[in-house]
């Protein structure tokens, strides 16, 4: 078996539909939660084919908040900002380790 991976992407990244790409290699079956008005999404891959809807992602996290009550709201979050469909673009490429490239120090730039 195999684990889930949860990420928080920039949506305005250059290489954002290519993290997308590079996820959708190693899992079979990717959502993405877009943050409104944060530029950020969350990226949820899941190891096996699962078919999960936007509502069946809602119900869990409903279930989830009865027993472990966050305090945000999960499955009105999903409800607003999760679609059916994770959209890779064609022209999207896996990213490789060798094709990072080293940004300055002292830039601000590096995560």
């Amino acid at each position: 078996g195999g684990g889930l991976v949860c990420a928080n992407l920039w949506d305005e990244e250059a290489d954002y539909p290519n993290m997308l790409k590079t996820y959708s290699t190693v899992f079979p079956e990717l959502h993405v939660l877009k943050c409104a008005s944060s530029g950020n999404s969350i990226l949820v891959a899941l190891p096996a084919p699962m078919g999960l809807t936007v509502r069946a992602w809602r119900d869990k996290a409903e279930a989830f908040e009865k027993t472990h009550p966050t305090g945000l709201n999960l499955p009105q979050l999903i409800q607003r900002g999760a679609s059916e469909k994770t959209s890779i673009p064609e022209n999207a490429r896996v990213l490789l380790d060798k094709d990072k490239k080293m940004r300055p120090k002292g830039s601000g730039l590096s995560r």
